[in-house]
C-alpha cells in the first residue's frame, strides 16, 4: 500500500459518546481500539482509518461503504455498527469479537485435519456468498481478517471499503485493491476489473494453506505434497480456484464452496437445534403445550430496515396475534426453512441442509411441511414431518416439480413440473401417488392455488397467444379454465385465495415494475395495492384476511426482503430485509391453535 497515499495521525484520546479502551490491533489502513458505547453500555471495536490524501472525499467514500456494510446481517459478518470522522480521523464503530484471529490459530507448516478445516471453510465462503449477494466484495481475505470467537464461531471482518460500484483504478488509486500479496488476485494486483471470482481466489489460498501449513506456489504444487491424507478431487478444485485468468476459476464463492466440501467428503452436522426447532413449532401449532415442556431454543434477531426504491416511507404496522410465517431465508448460501413473527424481529431455524429449500407449505393439520428442494440437476417436492424431523422425497426423476400447495382436505399437493416437457399444473396424493396433469397445455401454466373450498385452482399461464402471464382459474379437476387477469405480465403473478375464496391477490406489471394487486374471484374489480417499485409478488392472505405478507425484490437484485401490509394495501412493512431467494420466496402463514386449559 502506497504510504505517500496515508497520513499518518494519532487516534484521538477521546470519543463523544464512547470510552476508548485498549488497542487491539493495527494494521497499513488504519487501528483499531476497543470501546464502551456509553448509551448501551456495550463493548464495541472501532477502527480509527488512516486519512487518504485530499484528492479523495474519503468522507463521501467512508458513508457510502458503510452504509452498504451496515446494512448486512449474517452470523458470520462482523456487524458495523456506525461512521463518522473525529479529529480529521475516518472511524467505524463495529461489534467487538471476543475471541482471536485465525492466523493466531494457525502453525506455519502445520497442515489442518479435514474435520477442523472444513467447518471453517463453509462459514467463510457462506459469508462471502452473502456479502457478494448485497453487492459487496471483500478483496482483503487472509486469516488476519478471519476472526474466532471463543464459542467457536466464525466471523470475516475488514472489508476494506470494496464493493461493486467502485471500479478497480478507483480501487488500485486508492492503495485499497492490492490486498495483501499473498492472498489477493493477480487482477487486484494489476489493477485490473474485479468481480466475486477476486474473493474466490483469495478463498483458495486460505483453503490451500489450511489443509497444507504451505501458500500455493505460482506453478500449482498438488496438496498430496504437502497432505497424503487428502482426497485426489481436493486438488481439481484447488487448482480451479488458484487459476491466473478470473473467467477459468469457479463463478461464484458458492460454486466453489460446494465443490471443495464434495471433494473433502465433508457434510455440515446436522444440529440439536433443528430439533428444538420442531419442538417449537408444535408449541406454535398445537396450542404451547410442547414448548412449555422444552427450554426455548437460541434465536438470531434480525433487524428490519428500509429498502424501497422509490421515497415512500413504509409507516409502522406493529401487528399482534399468535401467527407466525414460514419463509425460505437465504441465511447460509443455501435457502434454508425459517420461522418468525409477523412483526419480525427473531428467526429460527426449523430445516437446514446443503440443498436450496424454497416454496414451503404448511398442511392444513399442521403436521407437514411440503417444500420443494434442489437436490442435484433437478428440483423435487419434499415433505417434512413437524413430529419425526424426517424428510421424504415425494417426486422423482430430473426436471422442474415446484411450488407445492394443499388441497383444503390434505389429501392432496398440487405443483409445478416441467416432466412432461412443458411446465403445467399437476396433483398428485400427499404420499406422491396417483400424479395427475391437469393443464395439459402448450404454453406455460405454473404456480397453483388451491382455492378455500376446494372446487378451484388459481394458476399463472402463458398462454399460445398471449405475450405474458395471466392469472387463470380452473375446476380443481383442471377443467374450465379461464383468464381473469387483463394484462400480460412478465412473470411473478403467483396467485393467491383470500380466507373467504372471494377475492385473489396476485403480482401484475406497472410500467416497468410488478406490484401487488387484489381482484374479485370472477376477474372483476382489480385494484392496485402497493407503488414500491421493483418485483413485488408471492403474496399470500393471512388465515384472518386481514393482513397480506409478499416478497419484495429490488430491480436486477439477487435477493428478496419479506413484507407484510393491510389487506387494503395500508402500512407496509419490511419484516425482513434482503435474506430471501430471488426464486422461491413463497411466505407461509402458521396460525396458532387456541390454548388448551
Amino acid at each position: 500500500m502506497s504510504d505517500e497515499l496515508f497520513a499518518q495521525v494519532e487516534c484521538p484520546v477521546a470519543m463523544a459518546g464512547y470510552e476508548l479502551l485498549d488497542k487491539i490491533g493495527e494494521g497499513g489502513m488504519g487501528q483499531v481500539h476497543r470501546a464502551t458505547q456509553l448509551s448501551l453500555a456495550r463493548t464495541v471495536a472501532i477502527k480509527f482509518l488512516n486519512p487518504l490524501s485530499p484528492e479523495f472525499n474519503q468522507g463521501a467514500l467512508l458513508h457510502r461503504e458503510s452504509r452498504a456494510m451496515a446494512a448486512l446481517a449474517h452470523p458470520h459478518v462482523v456487524t458495523i455498527y456506525d461512521c463518522g470522522q473525529v479529529d480529521g480521523r475516518p472511524y467505524l464503530v463495529m461489534e467487538y469479537v471476543d475471541g482471536s484471529t485465525l492466523r493466531s490459530r494457525m502453525e506455519a507448516g502445520q497442515s489442518w485435519s479435514i474435520a477442523k478445516a472444513a467447518p471453517v471453510l463453509d462459514a467463510i465462503a457462506q459469508a462471502l456468498s452473502y456479502i457478494h449477494e448485497q453487492g459487496i466484495l471483500h478483496l482483503d481475505l487472509k486469516p488476519e481478517n478471519v476472526l474466532c470467537t471463543k464459542n467457536g464461531s466464525i466471523k470475516i471482518t475488514d472489508f476494506g471499503l470494496a464493493s461493486s460500484h467502485m471500479d478497480a483504478r478507483m480501487l488500485s488509486e486508492m492503495g485499497l485493491a492490492f490486498g495483501s500479496h499473498d492472498y489477493c488476485s493477480p487482477e487486484q494486483r494489476h489493477g485490473l476489473p474485479l468481480d466475486p471470482r477476486s474473493d474466490v481466489f483469495s478463498l483458495a489460498v486460505l483453503a490451500y494453506e489450511l489443509l497444507t501449513g504451505q501458500l500455493p506456489s505460482r506453478v500449482y504444487t498438488p496438496v498430496s505434497t504437502y497432505n497424503r491424507s487428502l482426497p485426489r478431487a481436493v486438488d481439481d478444485v484447488l487448482r480451479r480456484g488458484l487459476e491466473r485468468q478470473p473467467e477459468t476459476r469457479p463463478a461464484s464463492v458458492e460454486e466453489f464452496r460446494q465443490a471443495l466440501l464434495r471433494a473433502l467428503g465433508w457434510r455440515r452436522p446436522s444440529s440439536s437445534r433443528r430439533q428444538f426447532a420442531l419442538a417449537a413449532v408444535l408449541g406454535v401449532l398445537l396450542g404451547g403445550l410442547a414448548l412449555a415442556l422444552l427450554r426455548p431454543p437460541r434465536v438470531e434477531r434480525i433487524e428490519t430496515s428500509r429498502v424501497l426504491e422509490n421515497d415512500s416511507v413504509p409507516q409502522s404496522a406493529p401487528f399482534g396475534g399468535q401467527d407466525f410465517l414460514l419463509y425460505p431465508v437465504n441465511r447460509t448460501s443455501s435457502s434454508n426453512l425459517f420461522l418468525l413473527r409477523p412483526e419480525g424481529g427473531q428467526i429460527l431455524n426449523l430445516h437446514e441442509d446443503d440443498d436450496e429449500d424454497i416454496f414451503p407449505a404448511c398442511s392444513p393439520d399442521r403436521r407437514w411441511i411440503a417444500f420443494t428442494s434442489e437436490r442435484g440437476d433437478a428440483r423435487h417436492i419434499c415433505l417434512l414431518d413437524l413430529i419425526s424431523g424426517e424428510v421424504k422425497q415425494l417426486t422423482h426423476g430430473k426436471g422442474i416439480n415446484q411450488a407445492p400447495v394443499w388441497s383444503p382436505d390434505g389429501k392432496r399437493i398440487a405443483f409445478t413440473s416441467d416432466r412432461d416437457g412443458n411446465h403445467e399444473i399437476y396433483v398428485m396424493n400427499a404420499d406422491g401417488s396417483e400424479l395427475i396433469n391437469l393443464t395439459r397445455d402448450p404454453g406455460f401454466d405454473a404456480d397453483a392455488a388451491w382455492s378455500p373450498d376446494g372446487t378451484k385452482i388459481a394458476f399463472a399461464s402463458r398462454r399460445q397467444d398471449y405475450g405474458g402471464f395471466r392469472v387463470f382459474v380452473m375446476d380443481a379437476d383442471g377443467r374450465n379454465p379461464h383468464a381473469v387477469s387483463p394484462a400480460d405480465s412478465p412473470g411473478y403473478v403467483y396467485p393467491s385465495w383470500s380466507p373467504d375464496g372471494k377475492r385473489l391477490v396476485y403480482g401484475g406489471p406497472v410500467d416497468e415494475a410488478i406490484e401487488i394487486f387484489v381482484c374479485n374471484a370472477d376477474g372483476s374489480d382489480h385494484k392496485q395495492l402497493t407503488r414500491l417499485g421493483g418485483e413485488n409478488s408471492l403474496a399470500i392472505w393471512s388465515h384472518d384476511g386481514k393482513r397480506i405478507v409478499f416478497q419484495h425484490s429490488r430491480r436486477g437484485a439477487q435477493v428478496g426482503s419479506l413484507f407484510i401490509m393491510n389487506a387494503d394495501g395500508s402500512d407496509v412493512k419490511q419484516i425482513l430485509k434482503a435474506m430471501g431467494p430471488q426464486d422461491g420466496g413463497r411466505p407461509t402463514w402458521l396460525s396458532a391453535a387456541p390454548s388448551k386449559r
